[in-house]
């Protein structure tokens, strides 16, 4: 593998600096992935830049979020049972994971909050709302729904349509829709997210950030 080379920096980094640092780990990090590559070694010039002791080493690794250091592990995670492969991590990246989250179990739980919440930003986006219906819940319970039950249906519906979060049910609510296989599994077939804690808070800001980029995006548009 050809020599590597970084030209150290004596100060506080640009914007610029970091982005173009961040290049430049990725191709390390990719050519220590080619025939004849180690993942798990580097330069020492190359280790004493990245470092983040170092100066420069802690404005790179500062530069990384919680969750792109961890979709560097999920990368790992694609195989049955996912379980990280570490050793095929670059080292440098390895190291930013260690001192964030701890040890390797620390950070495989932490991974495996990721792929959850990944998986669940895909299954709701951001404009989950128009795809509520109460359709699918009349047709598969149709023997067992009142016109009761269709009538807090439609109002749950509604109520979901018109503020994009998950409903709140009273506890009288819930306790109507039992019958039909719970107020959790209602919800999922009418197209309603039933998140709660961590979960709900995460899918929260989610949905919060898409629709705002999207606002962002619709005015440009139309100011062009």
């Amino acid at each position: 593998m050809e020599k590597q080379q970084v030209v150290l920096s004596r100060g506080r980094l640009s914007p610029q600096e970091v982005t173009h640092y961040r290049q430049r780990l990725a191709e390390l990090d990719r050519k220590a992935h080619e025939p004849g590559g180690d993942p798990s070694r580097c330069e020492n010039t190359v280790w004493r830049f990245f470092n983040p002791p170092t100066l420069t080493g802690i404005q790179i690794y500062k530069s990384f979020s919680d969750d792109e250091l961890l979709d560097i592990v999920i990368q790992t995670m694609g195989h049955q049972g996912h379980r990280p492969d570490f050793d095929s991590i670059y080292c440098v990246y390895l190291n930013y994971l260690k001192m964030r989250f701890g040890t390797q179990n620390e950070i495989k739980a932490r991974a495996k909050d990721r792929m959850k919440q990944l998986k669940n930003e895909r299954d709701w986006p951001f404009d989950w709302q128009k795809r509520v219906s109460v359709e699918k819940v009349l047709v598969q319970q149709r023997k067992k729904v009142t016109a009761e039950d269709a009538a807090l249906l439609e109002k749950l519906c509604a109520r979901a349509k018109a503020h994009g979060v998950p409903v709140e049910m009273s506890p009288e609510e819930k306790e109507q829709l039992n019958h039909l296989g719970g107020c959790g599994n209602v919800l999922k077939m009418m197209g309603i997210p039933n998140f709660r804690g961590k979960d709900l808070q995460h899918m929260q800001q989610f949905w919060k950030t898409e629709r705002r980029e999207r606002m962002k995006q619709s005015v440009a548009k139309k100011e062009n």
